[in-house]
């Protein structure tokens, strides 16, 4: 199966044999549900990764997608935990998802699908049972149900609750719905978000599929996502505004790119580095945003022009913009 974008780049997706199943094994799972809430706490995300990849990209087109895929989202997670879950003997493919608020109207249409979670397929009560484990989106239980039927309400963040709903679609034959979502200030606030899937199809070419993510991304963020909420940290680079937030427990701050453009690059580290220090983030995290920054600041309507797709840009400038 293939999903044309907006920009003309394809989502290849390839059937899954569900012939020659394992069966499902209650066990795996248990120790598979510990290493899913392990991965939830120790992620990192920083979409400043992609800065000095996009500029490179732009001089030389053989620069490898590979070097920028290390902490950008959802794909990250998943591919982290797949590793995991394949040392422990489950065996999990990519499943993407159509694009419900990923980016602003025009960006969702552009890109089609956005999201991705992991999906390991078996047999239970000789019947087809799919299990989906969703570390991007921090689900930190496992949503599962059988071939062509709902699954069970399942629990998120306290008050939420997320759901698969059957809807028989050829396309997007399932529906996740979630009710609940945290925002860049770690406030949980009420949702609608219903990601329609197909789970008997593999999303291939990932990498790749996460690099059109950033043509429809008008805002790059850094997050973690630590236990202790005093070391939570949120900066956000809204690039067409031209200005980073700072979201912390403590101290929140609002810096222009414009008074940022006229500092070395430890001046910035200087500004930068206790925030860094209190979120418990290592030093080499600390200097590659730092590297990135500046590019950014120095390279702000070059990365515009090149990146991001117009029609999210005039989207936006009509107000359709994310408070996420």
């Amino acid at each position: 199966m293939e999903i044309m974008r907006g920009n003309n780049s394809i989502i290849q997706k390839k059937k899954i044999n569900l012939t020659k199943l394992p069966l499902y094994d209650d066990e795996k799972v248990r120790v598979a549900i510990q290493l899913l809430r392990k991965q939830i706490d120790d992620s990192f995300v920083s979409h400043f990764d992609y800065i000095s990849y996009a500029l490179k990209a732009i001089k030389d087109t053989n620069i490898k997608v590979s070097s920028y895929i290390k902490n950008s989202g959802c794909i990250s997670t998943c591919k982290k935990l797949k590793a995991k879950l394949r040392q422990i003997g489950l065996d999990t493919y990519y499943v993407s998802c159509k694009a419900n608020g990923f980016s602003n109207p025009a960006g969702d249409l552009l890109v089609k699908e956005a999201h991705v979670f992991l999906v390991y397929p078996s047999i239970r009560n000789n019947k087809l049972y799919f299990t989906i484990f969703d570390p991007g989106f921090r689900l930190d239980n496992i949503i599962q149900f059988y071939d062509k039927q709902d699954s069970s309400e399942v629990v998120y963040l306290t008050e939420g609750k997320t759901k698969a709903i059957y809807c028989g679609d050829f396309h997007y034959p399932y529906r996740l719905t979630v009710n609940r979502q945290i925002n860049y200030k770690h406030q949980i606030s009420s949702a609608n978000i219903q990601w329609e899937f197909n789970p008997y199809y593999q999303t291939m070419n990932i990498m790749e599929f996460n690099k059109q993510l950033y043509q429809v991304m008008f805002c790059l963020k850094l997050m973690n996502y630590p236990k202790d909420i005093n070391k939570y940290i949120c900066i956000r680079s809204k690039i067409l505004e031209k200005v980073i937030e700072i979201y912390t427990p403590y101290k929140n701050q609002t810096l222009f790119y414009d008074d940022l453009f006229l500092l070395t690059k430890k001046q910035l580290k200087n500004i930068f580095e206790q925030y860094f220090i209190t979120a418990g983030l290592e030093t080499k995290q600390l200097n590659d945003f730092i590297r990135n920054l500046f590019l950014l600041l120095h390279h702000t309507d070059l990365y515009i022009n090149k990146v991001v797709n117009p029609k999210v840009i005039d989207d936006y400038r009509l107000g359709n913009s994310l408070n996420r």
